[in-house]
């Protein structure tokens, strides 16, 4: 990558991060900076790798700390969220696909992180330590790429769970909220084949398309 390159990648990574940390505090701010900053110096997410990135004149370990304890902090998740797909606002075609599904996080070995419960291992189809993921991706004409609308991680084990369902569900809100008076067709994997899921689609003005269990 060349100088100019890197002059205009900057400077496009700089107006992005405006819009996605409006609203924030100048601590905050400087945290999102930092990591999308080293995530993409470092070209992967581990922290250290981060912090390494950054080139911070102080031990790499006060660096790693400071990240942490940021990252730990959630009070603006959703601010930040929201800023996110205001960005996306413009990309929404007409009669928009978005694609719905369910990936995992597994951490086989993991001992004490919190609300560990067991999930199926896609790629190995067994069941193992993590955590499911709910996706949801809009396919653009104007990108070569689907575009994230909402990623979320829960667990079965945290306290205020109540059902799949009700996770999937807020998914689709979200997504509803976002799209304005657009009408959706969600694509959707055979996980989705239930009536409680096409009923909540109908009901929220939605079209979809699902690829049915064998046992339909």
């Amino acid at each position: 990558m060349n100088s100019i390159e890197i002059y205009q990648t900057k400077r496009s990574l700089l107006t992005f991060l405006e819009k996605l940390t409006k609203g924030l505090s100048k601590p905050r701010k400087k945290f999102y900076s930092d990591i999308l900053y080293g995530m993409s110096k470092a070209q992967n997410t581990l922290l250290s790798d981060i912090a390494r990135a950054l080139e911070e004149n102080i031990d790499l370990i006060y660096t790693i700390k400071r990240l942490s304890r940021n990252g730990a902090e959630e009070n603006d998740l959703k601010q930040v969220h929201q800023n996110y797909l205001n960005t996306l606002k413009t990309s929404i075609p007409d009669n928009p696909l978005v694609i719905v599904d369910e990936s995992e996080i597994v951490k086989p070995y993991a001992e004490k992180m919190e609300n560990l419960a067991l999930v199926r291992d896609g790629s190995k189809n067994v069941l193992e330590k993590g955590y499911p993921t709910l996706n949801f991706s809009m396919a653009s004409p104007k990108t070569k790429h689907p575009l994230p609308l909402y990623n979320h991680l829960y667990s079965s084990k945290e306290d205020d769970f109540q059902s799949q369902n009700i996770e999937i569900a807020k998914g689709f809100n979200t997504v509803h909220t976002f799209l304005g008076k657009k009408k959706a067709t969600f694509v959707m994997d055979r996980g989705y084949d239930r009536n409680t899921i096409y009923e909540y689609v109908q009901n929220i003005g939605h079209h979809f398309v699902t690829r049915l269990n064998d046992n339909r």
